[in-house]
């Protein structure tokens, strides 16, 4: 039972070889810098998207409700649905803004 046949493990810092030579390390580094970013920029864009469907359905619904209500008598329910669908001026401005911008 020789050890000469089993490789000696060094971990001494300045025998210890790199996995890979700095260039790439320094290549993958950026590059998942750019991957975060790019990430980060998605969820940004994702969570804008949610906000103004959620809006503009908001919207949209009272839209519904309020054109079903035309013409009906002031008590019906048509007119208390699209009441209670009423949207406040800032999501109608908002609606209109991002409609408007495409």
């Amino acid at each position: 039972d020789s050890d000469d046949d089993e490789p000696h493990h060094n971990n001494h810092p300045s025998t210890t070889k790199s996995l890979l030579c700095d260039q790439t390390t320094q290549s993958l580094l950026e590059l998942s810098q750019t991957l975060t970013l790019t990430i980060e920029a998605l969820l940004v864009d994702i969570v804008t998207l949610r906000i103004r469907l959620y809006e503009f359905l908001r919207w949209f619904s009272y839209t519904v409700s309020a054109t079903k209500a035309e013409g009906t008598a002031a008590d019906s329910n048509e007119r208390l649905t699209a009441k209670k669908k009423r949207c406040t001026t800032g999501l109608v401005q908002r609606v209109a803004s991002f409609l408007a911008d495409g």
